[in-house]
């Protein structure tokens, strides 16, 4: 300090240090599992706690700490230089060249933390979705932990299939919805979706369902039920929110290399094979030979006579099995208004499958089948 001068800066020095400090984001974003090793370590006993012991009680520059305590030291050091600078801008009239400089080093110091912090959520992000995929086991088609995913909410909800209800676990991420069940020998994946495609619609309560939801896309469709109401908002706030962020982040509009819309599709909910004795259109009676169909467009119970047509689906790039309805429509032989099919749905099916195909008409907004 005696030779300490009132032009001296120390500004200048933070400036051109500061960028090396972004080498710890790798130790602080794995320090909590260090924490973790340390202590099953020393649980083990062997070489590792005899040294731990030996250097807490003989190092005089311990001062009799525990070794782990110093783990912590690198990951505090970076809100102290911040801190620092603070206290000395604040002591640091605005005339002085050095002020400048404690400025600027100070906004660098925030910039490393903030880094510093991403990386640390990045890191729990990659944690939580190892955990999950060893739960799940490795059945999946693709690899769950990408670094663009995280885990949003987790559940088991009542799925509405062709004959009966069925319990199915669900998992919520911020870029896919995953589905499956559990067995004995582990989780068994059924479907995933994307945001892309997902679109979920409120049910009413009736008689027959309560807390229940839609979830459609151009994969499949179907109804799922909450245990109670709080589960069913939860959900669909979850879900809905991750779809308007996927909407932001991506653009609703995907278009291929010509420029143009690509085609999309979405699945309707099949009607249950419980609700219909006959067929939704020629009205025979089902039965051992007179088996069930479902149209892939409108999801309605047929017979086979009444779906024996397929049209091709641009954004599936496939063929799907049709009723008549659909195919006359598709084709435009016999043209309809989202009324009219809405008339055909009431008196087919019960008030849940036309509430779902009232929706996805009105967005439609008289597109037709497809």
């Amino acid at each position: 300090m005696k030779t300490w001068s009132p032009t001296q800066t120390l500004g200048d020095i933070f400036l051109k240090m500061v960028p090396f400090l972004r080498m710890y984001s790798i130790y602080t974003a794995n320090y909590e599992a260090s924490g973790t090793l340390y202590e099953e370590l020393l649980e083990r006993g062997g070489a590792f706690a005899d040294f731990a012991a030996c250097v807490s009680a003989s190092n005089l520059k311990c001062k009799g700490a525990l070794l782990n305590s110093f783990l912590i030291l690198p990951v505090q050091r970076i809100p102290r230089y911040k801190l620092l600078l603070e206290d000395m801008l604040n002591h640091t009239v605005p005339s002085h060249s050095d002020h400048k400089l404690l400025e600027e080093a100070l906004v660098t110091i925030k910039a490393v933390a903030n880094e510093i912090n991403e990386a640390i959520k990045d890191q729990e992000k990659r944690k939580n979705l190892l955990a999950i995929q060893r739960r799940i086991g490795q059945q999946l088609p693709f690899n769950l932990v990408e670094p663009h995913r995280s885990f949003v909410r987790e559940g088991e909800l009542w799925k509405v299939c062709r004959k009966t209800k069925k319990r199915r676990y669900f998992f919520l991420f911020t870029d896919l919805l995953l589905y499956g069940e559990e067995t004995s020998t582990g989780f068994k994946h059924h479907l995933h979706i994307g945001m892309q495609t997902l679109h979920v619609s409120d049910l009413p309560d009736s008689d027959g369902l309560k807390n229940s939801f839609a979830i459609e896309s151009s994969r499949k469709s179907f109804v799922v039920i909450a245990d109670a109401p709080e589960g069913k908002s939860g959900w669909l706030t979850d879900i809905s929110k991750r779809i308007e962020e996927f909407i932001i982040n991506k653009n609703s509009f995907h278009t291929n290399r010509t420029g143009t819309a690509t085609p999309t599709f979405q699945a309707p909910v099949w009607q249950t094979d419980g609700e219909v004795v006959k067929c939704n259109i020629c009205s025979d009676e089902f039965s051992l030979i007179n088996r069930r169909h479902h149209c892939r467009l409108c999801g309605l119970v047929v017979c086979h006579t009444c779906s024996s047509q397929q049209i091709y689906i641009a954004a599936l790039q496939e063929k799907l099995r049709v009723c008549a309805h659909c195919y006359s429509q598709q084709q435009g032989a016999q043209a309809a208004t989202p009324s009219s099919r809405l008339r055909r749905c009431q008196s087919a099916t019960t008030a849940t499958h036309c509430i779902i195909t009232r929706t996805r008409e009105i967005r439609k907004a008289g597109d037709g089948c497809v």
